[in-house]
């Protein structure tokens, strides 16, 4: 079975994070392809860190994998 990983780079997203991530979660893939969230957090210095971890703890079915980079990175 095929897997896609999409990768999120996600800084100071607080507003937005959850949406992106329902949206992603809901979306359907062809010939039952598995997804795969990967949430990368640029040292947010607002709340997304935390509605990244709520996230992955709602999702215990989606493989949703997070790193959060120690200082900002920039592109």
């Amino acid at each position: 079975m095929a897997k896609l990983s999409i990768i999120i780079p996600a800084y100071n997203e607080e507003k937005t994070i959850e949406k992106i991530v329902n949206k992603l979660i809901a979306t359907e893939l062809i010939r039952e392809t598995q997804k795969q969230l990967v949430i990368v957090d640029d040292h947010s210095t607002d709340a997304t860190s935390d509605l990244i971890l709520k996230l992955k703890a709602s999702y215990p079915n989606v493989d949703i994998i997070t790193q959060r980079n120690d200082k900002n990175k920039g592109k």
